[in-house]
């Protein structure tokens, strides 16, 4: 009689860890999905930090320096001065000087 006792015990209690296991399999996996998720976000979250950091970077040299406005002027918009010279070279330019 012992021995059916003690093999019941140990039935229902493999029977419990299968039923845990299947359970609590599921949310480890969520789990584990989350925290790479979590990862992810904050190195994008970095990457946006480091961002903003460079653009009011930017900024402030555009407050205080008139130079800064205008270089990002020539580069970013095409404009120039009235006195100055533009020169304009076409990719097609640029591929015959490379061959010759």
């Amino acid at each position: 009689m012992r021995k059916v006792i003690i093999y019941f015990f140990y039935a229902t209690l493999a029977v419990a860890a299968v039923i845990s296991f299947a359970l609590l399999f599921p949310a480890y996996n969520d789990m584990k999905k989350m925290r790479g998720r979590i990862s992810q976000l904050e190195n994008e979250l970095d990457k946006k930090k480091s961002e903003c950091m460079d653009l009011r970077q930017l900024l402030v040299e555009l407050e205080k320096n008139p130079k800064a406005i205008e270089k990002i002027a020539r580069e970013k918009y095409n404009l120039h001065k009235k006195d100055d010279k533009i020169y304009k070279y076409k990719p097609e330019d640029l591929e015959q000087d490379k061959k010759e």
